[in-house]
């Protein structure tokens, strides 16, 4: 017991639980909690709500299930590194409630180490289905005291104290009224300022690291670089490192139309371990292609070079997700990326309920020889922001050149209004693999005109999309935000005045 990390953790947690140490708070919310399995940097409980737990509504209360996540987060941790730490930065995402009596699965796993910093990702679900009900990250930190004499948040540190004791009060007093839409929360300790004069925009992301069932399998990911929506590319690549369990095997693609070397250069200040490419979107591809829409922003060159990825990106790639830049994601992306396209070049969530013939002019569906396009499919539409592409497929099926040759029709007869999005829809609408809806929900940024407020999609969510004129960076720093903006702030890099933890 003496040497085993693992099983100290074991029984520091179920301590806990049983009310033997800690608070009675902590007693209360963990008491019946069950290890089923653990091994260093790795713990899974299962958990029957009870009674006692109940808010107004009969759901589990959210202020208990944040101190569960906090304390299996805090035993993973313990079994890695040997002694307790002290929570110095807690986020929770909270996606579904859940019923009194109703079974749940709790998941924590170490995923990074900085220092005296580890980092832990806790998983809730549902036992009977795998429903992701929360997601919890927190970096834990250790001081010399609690290192060296190993003892847990009882130590006579006052830090660690401090910490926990100002985690459980805010969570039950603060979120007991909370609801259960997905939401962020971000815990901190007073920051000391850095004596650094010089210091990039944005901080440096976490180390993520893979889990022990990670293989070498590579995921491309392909996304467009530019300076405007650089805050968005960072928040979407940190979403898409912190949700994976394999963090390493993703090499990302990025495109630009013109090298910029400050946006290089933030990229790899924040994420200094990243497996990146960066390649040059020639935007003369697409010039006296481009037809005016309705929206500026979608008349501009780069909006376009997802038409030209096949040609850009190296031969032996096979396979890309391509990504916009004003989305982040709160699943594994590896899911998407493993879904089968059963023969298809492309495979998106697919919205036939919207109404199809909107997208096109009346001048489209009055010229018989245009309208009858579609003949011998279904329609319907499908954002080109979220994509998994058979890139091969794709270089052999000359679909770059389909895709360019609407554009030219787009040019001599006005078809269409929405910018690169109609040219995917002609060659390939009701011609590809549907995927569910959880993996893109989007028009969070509202219309293309005035970009209001648009409330969430019911049902489950993987990937949260700001397509529309509405950016959340640009709308909160505004400080005119949308209900669904805050929950893009946790992936949010940008500083304008950065401060560090006292090492």
């Amino acid at each position: 017991m003496k040497d085993n990390p693992v099983q100290k953790s074991n029984k520091w947690l179920k301590d806990l639980s049983e009310g033997v140490i800690g608070h009675e708070l902590e007693a209360l919310t963990l008491q019946g909690l069950q290890i089923v399995n653990a091994y260093r940097g790795f713990v899974r409980c299962n958990f029957t709500i009870p009674i006692r737990l109940a808010d107004n509504h009969g759901n589990w209360q959210v202020g208990a299930m944040a101190t569960l996540i906090d304390d299996v987060g805090a035993a993973a941790i313990y079994s890695f590194a040997g002694h307790i730490k002290a929570s110095v930065d807690f986020i929770i995402s909270f996606y579904s409630s859940v019923k009194i009596m109703e079974e749940v699965e709790i998941e924590a796993k170490v995923v990074g180490e900085r220092g005296r910093l580890t980092s832990v990702k806790v998983e809730v679900r549902r036992k009977d289905n795998g429903e992701v009900i929360a997601l919890g990250k927190q970096w834990m930190v250790s001081n010399s005291i609690n290192a060296a004499q190993g003892k847990g948040r009882m130590a006579t540190s006052p830090f660690p104290l401090f910490i926990t004791i100002g985690l459980h009060l805010l969570f039950f007093t603060a979120f007991s009224a909370a609801t259960t839409s997905s939401t962020g929360i971000r815990l901190g300790i007073i920051r000391k300022p850095s004596s650094q004069p010089h210091l990039s925009t944005f901080r440096e992301a976490p180390a993520f690291r893979n889990g022990d069932s990670c293989d070498t399998q590579k995921i491309h990911v392909t996304m467009t670089l530019d300076a405007n929506y650089l805050r968005g590319t960072m928040a979407a690549v940190l979403s898409i490192l912190q949700h994976s369990t394999c963090p390493e095997n993703f090499e990302f693609h990025f495109l630009w139309a013109h090298f910029e070397p400050d946006v290089s250069a933030s990229i790899n200040s924040a994420f200094p371990y990243l497996n990146f490419h960066v390649y040059k979107f020639d935007s003369s591809r697409v010039r006296g292609k481009i037809s005016k829409s309705i929206r500026q922003a979608l008349d501009q060159p780069l909006n376009y070079a997802r038409i030209y990825l096949a040609d850009i990106i190296p031969a032996d790639v096979k396979r890309v997700i391509y990504l916009d830049s004003d989305l982040v994601v709160v699943d594994d992306v590896a899911k998407l990326w493993e879904v089968d396209l059963e023969g298809k070049v492309l495979a998106a969530p697919e919205y036939c309920h919207a109404n199809f013939t909107n997208y096109f002019t009346e001048l489209f569906w009055s010229d018989k020889s245009l309208a009858k396009t579609f003949d011998g499919r279904q329609p319907c539409y499908f954002n080109t922001g979220v994509m998994v592409v058979d890139v091969d497929k794709w270089r052999q099926g000359g679909y770059t050149r389909k895709v360019e040759e609407w554009m030219s029709v787009q040019k001599q007869k006005r078809i269409y209004h929405l910018g690169s999005l109609p040219p995917f829809l002609l060659v390939l609408a009701g011609n590809i693999k549907g995927v569910d809806h959880r993996w893109n929900q989007h028009g969070l940024g509202g219309d293309n005109i005035e970009g209001k407020c648009r409330s969430l999609h019911p049902g489950p969510i993987s990937l949260l999309h700001w397509s529309g004129k509405g950016k959340p960076w640009l709308r909160l720093d505004s400080r005119k935000p949308c209900t669904v903006d805050h929950l893009w702030t946790p992936y949010d890099l940008y500083r304008p005045s950065i401060h560090s933890l006292e090492e």
